[in-house]
């Protein structure tokens, strides 16, 4: 989502819709007021949390779609902002004062144009948290390694995941003890009017932040959103794929090596834009609720990674 205000004003729907839905029946869940932090960049779209510094408080980073800062230098693409917690409530980001307009910066990296994702986890497994984020005209991911102290340093080996990659999931796909990247790749592409890969493909990871070639599979038309979870029970994490334009869900069921078997669809009444994996009626198996352009759906796992209609 983009706000037109310079101000970073981040509103966790899905948190309001967990309290709106659940709060009522077990009671005892209350959020302060919210804090607007101002200095961000222009369009915050996506956010990411982790202890980047390792101090045991909870940091966030932003995926900007345009930074002004950068753009009074001619540079015109986004930016990654880390904000460290102050541990009252309160967090701090470093002024940028003379903006750095060549990644690594500190505390402020560059992002693409159009920025689709982001997300952290340790890649390289130094105990640092990493980051991960994604831009719908750039094929390959942006990947920061985290140093420990709320810095990063830009990946020599950016991977390549393909055209108009939307989002990701980091996944222990083959079972080696590494984590992987899922990329939903999507139909769309912004700048030349060119086609998106329209795949999901699969890097293996190597343990030291950088990954192998990645393998593509098909899914629905234009995937925007993927999830990942143990859907039949068989012990392998198994992909869904929420598919925009063909209006349905694709399950994709993974082996022990990693690979993906052909996509099994579920249609949807409307368009879907986001999906996610939880136990939504049982504590055993995986359920899936599908944020689409119309409202909110359920998926209900049969048992054996076949789902009922949505509701």
């Amino acid at each position: 989502m983009r706000n037109s205000s310079s101000g970073l004003k981040i509103i966790f729907w899905a948190f309001f819709i967990f309290v709106a839905g659940v709060a009522p029946l077990y009671g005892g869940i209350s959020f302060s007021l919210p804090q607007a932090i101002t200095n961000s960049g222009h369009y915050p779209a996506f956010i990411a949390a982790g202890d980047f510094n390792n101090d045991g408080w909870a940091d966030f980073a932003v995926l900007n779609s345009l930074d002004d800062y950068r753009a009074s230098y001619g540079i015109t693409t986004g930016s990654i902002d880390i904000f460290l917690n102050n541990k009252n409530s309160s967090f701090s980001y470093k002024d940028r004062g003379i903006v750095c307009v060549t990644a690594p910066c500190p505390q402020n990296y560059g992002a693409g144009i159009y920025p689709t994702f982001i997300s952290t986890a340790d890649l390289n497994y130094d105990g640092n948290l990493d980051l991960v984020a994604l831009d719908r005209d750039n094929t390959n991911a942006y990947i920061l390694l985290g140093k420990g102290n709320g810095l990063f340093n830009s990946s020599t080996q950016p991977p390549y995941v393909g055209q108009s990659p939307n989002s990701l999931v980091m996944v222990d796909i083959n079972h080696d003890g590494i984590l992987d990247l899922v990329v939903a790749n999507g139909y769309y592409n912004i700048v030349g009017g060119k086609t998106g890969s329209n795949n999901i493909a699969v890097l293996f990871g190597n343990g030291d932040g950088n990954f192998q070639l990645a393998v593509n599979y098909s899914a629905g038309q234009d995937p925007r959103s993927i999830a990942s979870g143990d859907i039949d029970g068989d012990g392998n994490i198994d992909i869904a794929v929420a598919n925009h334009d063909s209006s349905n869900i694709s399950i994709l069921f993974s082996n022990p090596n990693g690979t993906l078997k052909p996509a099994v669809n579920y249609p949807l009444s409307s368009a879907p834009l986001k999906v996610i994996t939880g136990f939504f009626h049982d504590n055993l198996h995986v359920d899936l609720a599908v944020l689409t352009e119309t409202g909110v759906s359920v998926l209900l796992n049969n048992g054996n990674g076949s789902f009922q209609p949505e509701r």
